[in-house]
């Protein structure tokens, strides 16, 4: 079983209340998600999504979906609302920049 790093300092925004993800971290330039196992939840490995690679951001209530280049997309399932809210506003002002 994979050892989960410690995550780089510096982070802008980072939640661990995520139905599918472990912890979800925004940086200046990139998106890392921990990713668990699929039977006992524990650590597997961390999706790296760089924001040069994000076309547009797409909110439902608790879901957040990254459409990405190449026909690709992420989903990120929040618990709470406001949580995907807040990481979509924080996303779309770092892609507008």
């Amino acid at each position: 079983m994979a050892r989960k790093p410690d995550p780089t300092p510096g982070w802008l925004f980072r939640c661990d209340k995520l139905q599918w993800q472990l912890e979800l971290r925004l940086y200046d330039n990139r998106v890392e998600a921990d990713i668990p196992t699929y039977w006992l939840r524990r650590y597997k490995r961390t999706d790296v999504i760089f924001l040069k690679d994000v076309l547009g951001v797409q909110v439902q209530r608790k879901q957040v979906t990254l459409s990405l280049s190449g026909w690709r997309s992420s989903l990120f399932i929040f618990r709470r609302a406001d949580d995907a809210l807040e990481f979509s506003r924080m996303l779309s002002g770092l892609i507008g920049r």
